[in-house]
């Protein structure tokens, strides 16, 4: 390391190419580096979807989704299993456990479900793909004075041309029906030919079709054998023969039914400003860059535009406008902190050091971007706050190191040369422990699960491998800059700015602290208790801000967001129309709301942009997204706004779910309230999920309570009477026909172009739209006899499940809730529940059992990691201390301080009313491994003075003299360096100032904490350590002697 350092010192334009090569092939993996909203994220899910066209949500759980169910058990790398069984379709989510492999679990799944051999006929093909987590990158809107299937038409062509971008992968069409060729029997027709619609459905298929009969070889070529009689459209299927009797009469399918192209029926839909519209929504994968889509998505827009009359596509969403406006806030506040930075190491240091140690600031971060390749990380809101959190803390080094050298130079004399070899191997051990020691505490966010542990672990990254590049600067680069500066040469004068600010850290050092340090520190005994008293009682008082709720904790912040989602879900069996009128009368209070805050504003501007209507999956669902004014420029909080879109809403005291407001915080993490009822009793489970509801519905601490379990839409009931068996019929042969008539028959699939067309076979509308038509409706025999269904079966009426949900192989019901308010803590809450609700009902039904989720659950892992990780990360900072300190005594020391940097943490986020939540407690983390550095400096250089020959009180009052400029100006670099970020008004940047008020309020009062706690400490110990050797063993030590420095010098000496 010496012969290295002095290489460097002596070779400073070696030294300036090497920086040179390293900016410039970091510049280079810069521009190369992807841009993204997040940090890259694992796929964690594996999606199963199974179609089983016709069957009710009891036949879909029984045949289809419990099987499944069965066949994953015992794969390794599955978290858990959550199912939906609805009608015609089962759903299946697997969920991974964070080491797992998604490509291997993906092929084992799938074998897993083609083991099973005794699924019923009728189900389709089962759809096993895993869930690529996208970056939403612009959605736009297709409207036009236009049929709707021309609309459809133009948006699968966009589709296509977009798709033909390299590097855009991800296009989906939305709020527009699959297409199918509908045939439409008439009962009357069939009967007058004796016909059924199996009949029907057999003509179709063996007279629509290709195939391929073989081949003639003439011996000069092969002439292929084909059947070409296939339709593709309504029209192709009008001279299909149905039946052809000997005497030449011929049944046409046109004379049995009426065949069209039509859309299918469905309620998923889309409108916007009340009109209906296709909506195109374009994501990019990870491995894609996100402003280049868009950028090119953009310009398709414009051209298609300029070039097509009467339709018109408009941007409903870009996903990067949020990006942008993040990415830039992140920008600003980091050039206003490097700004601060600089600012403060050019007041409180001498000006060609302080250009030296400012130097590093763009070296270390561009030399980061070498390394970019070992984490995978990209340029994002999230990797951009941990370029701000270093900021401060890499200088932190090379002030040390930079102090140092000027010490050798101006006080002892040395040449510049000299004084830079020997005032950086001075400080290399703890300079490299101190980096380390930071390092280490980073490195628990790379062993966090889950997204959020996905987001810490990228500012992990890229703090270490920014303290990386800086701590090499620090050694060979800095040190021959300064020895080759004009800073070290002698008679420098100063500024009048830096003398004054050199006159004022002395006067505030020599009259303020230095005064204080005499008599609490080193003067009477009592003081020192009544000190440490002082700060036991604001560390109690800090903890009781938060147990009396004045400083709330809640799982994961409340995000703000550019829009929001207001969901709503009628009884089931209401009708498509009724859903949507109600959709509509709040959309009117949206715009009322709107208006209100529009004519309050000096520019006019309209603070809402779209609402999309958004109907479906069932009729009875639907939910409004409403789009904001970008939040730098609408200067109001999607949460306030949500608010007033409530209170300004119409009563819907029908509705089963109504929530209002669901943004960027539960459509990563969950609802903050959530609890998983699981039973094999579906009646117990009902009626504990139901007493749940109540009991929420009453509690002052949630709102917006609302279940996942879709029941009570009517039924009728099929039973046959007894003479029906006289008849030689069956229940599942009526069914069959009953099904075959209302619901319809598939006849066949066709490909069309690249969409799946379906042909179905149904009764017309007009003729399945009453009980009374059931009932007439006529049931064929085998012999070919025909009766009304009402003489061969009684219809009895019930109510039936729309959607039986399951969670690791028992039926669940999920009951969901918000917090009161956007400041409410979410532990509160679920405790609440679980106190005075949860507890009586699981006593009462002993079948049922629960589980929180949501928020909840993602909290719970990351805090078990920690609490996993944790103490292996402190056992090294320990190891690296003891290292340091050469004693497990002072090492110890150091750690009865960590607990009272949470007075500066909490207090900050009284200050600024914000709650604690997971991302607090993550930078309190991170706060340790800077806090250790400060108490390092000092005891290192007690430690120093004492093995000198110093007396324990002077060595005492000449490191807080020599430390206590350098410890306040570490701790104000990395400040000064948060700072903009946590008085940012940016919306853009809110969700990270909760780590960046623990770290930066953290160390502010950590300052007290290490210049005044700290040799408090040190000197109750001292003062015990001497009692212990003095007076109990009856030994003569002086207060020096008996310090573990001292004791282990004398030691080896004696040796």
């Amino acid at each position: 390391m010496k012969g290295a350092i002095k290489y460097c010192i002596q070779h400073p334009t070696l030294v300036n190419l090497g920086v040179l090569l390293i900016v410039t092939v970091g510049l280079l993996k810069l521009i190369e580096t992807q841009n993204t909203s997040f940090p890259k994220q694992k796929v964690r899910f594996i999606d199963i979807t199974i179609p089983f066209p016709g069957a009710t949500p009891s036949e879909v759980e029984e045949g289809v989704t419990l099987k499944v169910e069965d066949n994953l058990e015992g794969i390794e790398g599955i978290d858990r299993v959550t199912s939906s069984s609805k009608e015609n379709l089962a759903t299946i989510e697997v969920e991974l456990e964070e080491e797992a492999d998604a490509n291997q679990l993906l092929i084992e799944v799938k074998n897993a479900v083609d083991k099973i051999n005794s699924f019923p006929d009728g189900i389709e093909q089962a759809s096993i793909s895993k869930r690529d987590p996208l970056d939403m990158t612009l959605s736009m809107a297709l409207s036009g004075d236009v049929p709707l299937q021309t609309r459809k038409d133009y948006a699968e062509s966009i589709k296509d041309e977009l798709l033909l971008h390299e590097g855009l992968s991800q296009v989906f069409v939305k709020g527009v029906p699959d297409e199918e060729i509908e045939i439409r029997v008439r009962e009357n027709d069939l009967r007058a030919y004796q016909l059924t619609i199996d009949h029907v459905r057999s003509a179709i298929a063996n007279s629509n079709l290709e195939t391929f009969g073989g081949s003639i070889e003439t011996g000069l070529e092969n002439i292929n054998i084909k059947a070409g009689n296939k339709g593709y459209f309504g029209k192709d299927l009008n001279n299909i023969v149905v039946r052809a009797d000997p005497d030449g009469k011929v049944v046409y399918l046109r004379d049995v039914a009426d065949i069209k192209d039509r859309l299918e029926d469905s309620p998923n839909q889309r409108y916007l400003q009340n009109e209906r519209v296709v909506v195109i929504d374009t994501y990019s994968l990870a491995s894609e860059d996100i402003l280049e889509n868009a950028e090119f998505v953009r310009g398709y827009l414009e051209k298609f535009n300029a070039t097509h009359d009467g339709l018109e596509l408009q941007i409903l969403e870009d996903g990067t406008v949020n990006l942008q406006s993040r990415l830039k806030a992140m920008i600003d506040n980091g050039i206003v902190g490097v700004v601060l930075v600089l600012v403060v190491l050019a007041l409180f240091l001498d000006r060609y050091l302080a250009w030296w140690v400012a130097f590093k600031i763009p070296v270390a971060i561009i030399g980061m971007f070498v390394m970019i390749d070992i984490y995978d990380a990209t340029i994002n809101v999230v990797s951009l706050f941990g370029f701000i959190l270093v900021l401060g803390i890499l200088v932190d080094d090379g002030v040390v190191i930079g102090e140092n050298i000027y010490q050798h130079a101006k006080e002892k004399g040395k040449n510049p040369l000299k004084a830079a070899l020997d005032g950086t191997l001075e400080m290399v051990t703890p300079v490299m422990i101190s980096l380390t020691t930071t390092a280490v505490a980073f490195s628990l966010f790379l062993f966090l699960p889950t997204q959020a542990g996905e987001f810490f672990g990228e500012i992990a990254f890229v703090v270490i491998a920014v303290l990386f590049v800086a701590l090499i600067e620090s050694f060979f680069v800095l040190p021959a800059h300064l020895a080759h500066s004009r800073g070290l040469k002698k008679n420098i004068r100063l500024t009048r700015i830096e003398r004054w600010f050199t006159r004022s850290m002395d006067w505030l050092r020599t009259h303020i602290y230095m005064p204080f340090f005499e008599t609490n520190v080193l003067g009477k005994g009592y003081l020192n208790g009544l000190t440490t008293l002082i700060f036991i009682g604001l560390l109690v008082g800090s903890i009781g801000l938060v147990g009396s709720g004045i400083v709330n904790f809640t799982f994961f912040p409340n995000l703000d967001d550019d829009a929001i989602f207001i969901e709503m879900e009628l009884p089931p069996g209401t009708s498509y129309e009724i859903t949507k009128s109600k959709l509509a009368s709040i959309e009117e209070a949206v715009w009322k709301v709107n208006e209100d805050y529009s004519a309050r504003r000096a520019d006019g501007k309209q603070v809402v942009r779209f609402v999309e209507q958004i109907t479906g999956p069932l009729d009875n669902q639907g939910e409004l997204k409403v789009t904001f004014l970008e939040g730098e420029q609408r200067g109001i909080s999607s949460f306030q706004l949500s608010r007033d879109i409530r209170e300004a809403s119409p009563a819907i005291p029908e509705a089963t779910r109504l929530i209002y407001g669901l943004g960027a915080t539960s459509s990563l993490f969950g609802l903050p309230v959530a609890f998983a009822l699981k039973s094999k009793d579906l009646e117990e489970l009902r009626k504990a999920k139901n007493e749940l509801k109540e009991s929420m519905q009453q509690m002052a601490e949630v709102k917006d309570v609302s279940d996942n379990d879709m029941q009570g839409i009517r039924e009728l009931r099929i039973k046959l009477k007894p003479q029906a068996e006289l008849l030689g019929l069956n229940l599942a042969y009526v069914m069959a026909q009953v099904r075959s008539g209302f619901f319809g028959m598939e006849a066949q699939s066709l490909q069309r172009e690249d969409e799946e067309v379906e042909v179905w076979i149904r009764y017309p509308l007009e003729g399945r739209n009453s009980p009374e038509q059931l009932l007439d409706m006529r049931i064929r025999t085998h012999e070919g006899n025909e009766y009304p269904l009402r003489d061969v079966a009684y219809i009895e009426e019930g109510v039936g499940n729309l959607t039986i949900n399951h969670l690791d192989g028992q039926r669940e019901i999920r009951v969901e809730a918000n917090v009161a308010s956007i400041d409410a803590s979410a532990p509160k809450a679920i405790a609440a529940v679980e106190a005075n609700a949860l507890a009586e009902i699981i006593k009462k039904y002993p079948s049922v059992t629960y589980s929180v989720e949501g928020q909840n659950r993602m909290s719970f892992k990351l805090i078990g990691a920690i609490s996993f990780v944790g103490p292996i990360i402190l056992l090294f900072i320990l190891a690296l201390i003891v290292i340091n300190c050469n004693s497990f005594s002072q090492a110890f020391l150091v750690f009865v301080l960590f607990p009272f940097a949470l007075i500066g943490v909490i207090a900050g986020h009284w200050i600024h009313g914000i709650a604690l939540s997971i991302f607090s407690l993550i930078g309190t983390i991170a706060l340790i491994g800077v806090f250790v550095n400060n108490a390092l400096v000092f005891i290192s250089t007690l430690n120093d003075l004492l093995k000198e020959g110093a007396d324990f009180g002077e060595a005492m009052r000449e490191t807080a003299r020599s430390r206590f400029r350098p410890i306040l100006l570490t701790s104000i670099t990395t400040i000064a360096g948060l700072g903009p970020l946590i008085f940012s008004s940016s919306l853009s940047a809110q969700f990270l100032k909760g780590p960046a008020i623990a770290i930066a309020y953290g160390l502010g009062f950590g300052i007290f904490n290490v210049l005044v706690l700290l040799p408090v400490i040190l000197m109750v110990t001292n003062k015990l350590r001497l009692l212990w050797y003095n007076q109990l063993r009856r030994q003569a030590f002086s207060s020096a002697e008996v310090e573990p420095a001292v004791r282990k010098l004398k030691y080896l000496i004696d040796k």
